[in-house]
């Protein structure tokens, strides 16, 4: 049973990821809009560059993510998750502000600074994480991590609502690009103060000697060690590949749908926030029961290529409200993937270093999310579909590295572990696979025998 606290809990949990994803989202219709040779007020920036500009910017704000989330992902092991989610949540207050002032501004430097200072602070995801990974085991595990997902979606159903019809000049004379990131500023505002009033401390595993002085560059050390951690270094691989295709896609369809569909910024968000309200329904009414009879690897396992599969069937139709009804292929694969690749992390890794791993994810995610504008930016040059196909690609690398070398290796951990303990067991004690610690999110049924 729910406990007050754990309620407050798993609301403000749930509300800091949603204000994380808004902002996030909101920046979808208006970043198009301002690299948009129509109506950018680079004046200076040749028309076939502003996508690499465009790139650029997106790059920045994930780089900046993936070097942060470690960072604070560690410090909240070391000194708690309710004080690192104060200041990530102040920070990325303070990075919207800057972001709007610049476009006021039409600042480029602005700009890039506005992205860099939220995706610093942006780790508070990971910290929700770890803070949800503390008070919970098993099944409930994946799903608070599904209802973290479901937040997700909400956000990017809100996110870029609220980025097409606050940016949209056209609807009020007080609207405008800036607009929608000096709401972001308050909704920020109002998340910190309720953290402060309300979140309840969640690491009862502080070790306060971990971490001296924690690294700006911590993450890079901490994602060559997640490539040599026996347990998840494919995963971690798993993950960076299909992030990457992920990102690509999600990154660079709104210039699809301006060129191919002729698409302006408030169509855009409204299909955005279509698409978050097909993540909610998927976080909200699948990811529980399917976790009751599937282990989130196999579901994992199984879900990656329907992603990859329904991006590019995204590219076939001429007439855009074909995108209605194909949109759902892809969003559903994507949304079971989420929480169900979290919970992988956090399954196979120790209790007193949930932080660090899931930070690590977060940072690998972060990762992903900035590679591909490095170069997609370049490949929307060679045509507007190209981005698409190079996401379908890099998805699918993904899903044959999880295959091909995490499925081998845990049925080969699984067996080892039957042998060890047959042999310390002798005759007397029948071993099966459902008596393997550590083993029993890989077993739903057997786990519900054991405690139900």
């Amino acid at each position: 049973m729910r406990t007050s606290s754990n309620r407050i809990r798993l609301s403000l949990a749930f509300f800091t990821i949603l204000v994380d994803m808004m902002g996030f989202g909101a920046a979808f219709p208006v970043l198009p809009a301002l690299f948009s040779p129509e109506s950018t007020p680079f004046s200076n920036i040749r028309p076939d560059r502003l996508s690499i500009w465009y790139g650029a910017l997106m790059a920045v704000f994930a780089l900046a993510q993936f070097i942060g989330a470690p960072v604070l992902g560690a410090l909240s092991d070391r000194y708690g998750r309710r004080p690192l989610l104060l200041v990530s949540l102040l920070g990325s207050a303070l990075g919207y502000a800057v972001f709007a002032y610049g476009i006021q501004q039409n600042s480029l430097l602005w700009l890039f600074v506005g992205r860099i200072v939220p995706g610093f602070a942006g780790g508070n995801v990971a910290v929700i994480y770890s803070s949800l990974a503390d008070v919970s085991q098993g099944q409930q595990k994946v799903k608070d991590f599904g209802l973290a997902g479901a937040a997700f979606g909400l956000g990017m159903i809100l996110g870029p609502v609220l980025g097409g019809l606050l940016g949209d000049a056209s609807l009020h004379p007080s609207f405008g690009l800036h607009v929608p990131f000096w709401g972001m500023v308050l909704l920020s505002s109002l998340n910190a103060a309720l953290v402060f009033w309300a979140y309840p401390e969640t690491n009862a595993h502080r070790n306060k000697e971990e971490i001296k002085s924690p690294s700006w560059f911590k993450s890079f050390a901490l994602v060559s060690e997640a490539f040599r951690h026996k347990e998840l270094k494919w995963v971690f691989l798993s993950i960076l590949l299909h992030g990457c295709g992920f990102a690509l896609f999600i990154q660079f369809v709104a210039f699809f749908l301006q060129d191919v569909h002729s698409l302006g910024q408030m169509d855009i968000g409204l299909l955005f926030g279509y698409v978050g309200l097909l993540t909610v329904v998927t976080q909200g009414l699948l990811v529980r029961p399917l976790s009751r009879f599937f282990a989130p690897e196999r579901l994992v396992a199984n879900v990656i290529p329907g992603f990859a599969i329904g991006i590019f069937v995204l590219t076939l139709p001429a007439k855009v409200t074909w995108l209605y009804f194909l949109l759902p292929l892809p969003t559903i694969f994507q949304g079971l993937y989420m929480p169900n690749m979290t919970a992988v992390v956090s399954n196979l890794s120790p209790a007193n270093a949930q932080g660090r791993m899931l930070s690590i994810n977060q940072s690998l995610t972060a990762l992903s999310n900035a590679i591909p504008p490095l170069f997609g930016g370049w490949l929307y040059l060679m045509g507007p579909r190209s981005p698409v196909y190079v996401s379908v690609l890099l998805s699918l690398m993904g899903w044959g590295v999880f295959n091909l070398f995490f499925q081998r290796y845990r049925k080969k951990h699984k067996q080892s572990h039957l042998v060890e303990k047959r042999s310390a067991a002798g005759k007397s004690a029948p071993v099966t696979e459902d008596s393997i610690p550590g083993e029993e999110s890989s077993n739903p049924a057997s786990t519900r025998e054991r405690t139900g």
